[in-house]
């Protein structure tokens, strides 16, 4: 994560991103159980595993613009990290 100040611009747009992630997991189900392709279980689970740690990576991203926006933290004024 970068070192520069953000604002709440940044933050909505992280945020936005989580929207972003939530459609890719409503596609993901759509096509699990409609596309024409039979996606095995070993597939399926590796396939929710793999969006449920997109979800925790954006959820990181997204705190740690939280806390430079309200400067929390290792961000407050006269802290060094």
């Amino acid at each position: 994560m970068g070192f520069w100040k953000k604002d709440r611009f940044d933050l909505e747009a992280d945020i936005q991103e989580m929207v972003s992630i939530a459609t890719i997991c409503k596609n993901t189900a759509d096509t699990f159980l409609d596309g024409e392709r039979r996606y095995t279980e070993d597939e399926r689970h590796t396939a929710m595993h793999g969006i449920a740690i997109l979800i925790e990576c954006q959820v990181e991203k997204t705190m740690d613009t939280m806390k430079r926006v309200f400067e929390l933290d290792q961000y407050r004024q006269g802290v060094k990290p």
